[in-house]
């Protein structure tokens, strides 16, 4: 389990400052549309590459979605045992294909949707929820004088299976914003890790409820 969220901020400046400017969600889950229902069903959660962030994320999302009724979730021990030399790559699109706006991108690219087909059927899920973190970045402006500013960038896709029919999509950024260097009680990996962390919880709750919307 991530070091995340241990400890509290030394400075009461810096806490103050990370509540004024704290964290935001964009588009936990979008659903494509609106008519079509996701169905209680099995569902398997799949880091898009082998990078940290990315595995931790399914992880925790994984997690949260296990006390869940509304779907039977595999654990990313059976998807490892299921799927050889997981977790592999799933390539994404080309950014320059995406719209800067697009809350129901497609992020996986033709070679990233055949991989997703291939996991879907050693899994054998009605539901793969796929989740890549391709940008996470640590900021000092000089005119903070040693402030830092955190975030990171999740995006995904739901599809339905056996169709491999999108059904959902995130696109989300977390920041946590001026802290200072001079709080030494939380390294730069556990800050972001915090942030892998409210961020995989916004995308577990907003797939409980849009499937409780849709039963």
């Amino acid at each position: 389990m991530s070091n995340a969220l241990r400890g509290t901020h030394t400075l009461l400046a810096a806490a103050l400052l990370v509540g004024l400017f704290g964290c935001s969600v964009q588009a936990p889950l979008r659903v494509v549309d609106e008519n079509h229902p996701i169905k209680i069903g099995s569902l398997a959660v799949i880091s898009g590459s082998h990078r940290g962030g990315d595995v931790l994320l399914a992880q925790l999302v994984t997690r949260q979605l296990e006390s869940s009724e509304r779907f039977r979730v595999l654990s990313q021990q059976e998807v490892a045992r299921r799927v050889p030399d997981y977790p592999v790559l799933v390539e994404m699109q080309d950014s320059s294909q995406i719209g800067e706006s697009d809350e129901t991108a497609i992020w996986f690219s033709p070679a990233g949707k055949a991989r997703l087909d291939a996991i879907q059927a050693r899994l054998g899920v009605d539901y793969v929820l796929v989740l890549w973190i391709p940008k996470i970045t640590r900021e000092t402006p000089i005119t903070l004088h040693g402030g830092q500013f955190f975030h990171v960038y999740p995006v995904g896709n739901l599809l339905e299976y056996p169709a491999g029919r999108l059904v959902a999509a995130t696109r989300m950024h977390a920041g946590e914003s001026i802290v200072w260097v001079t709080t030494r009680n939380k390294s730069s990996g556990e800050r972001i890790d915090n942030l892998i962390e409210e961020a995989a919880e916004n995308i577990a709750t907003s797939l409980n409820d849009i499937r409780a919307k849709t039963r």
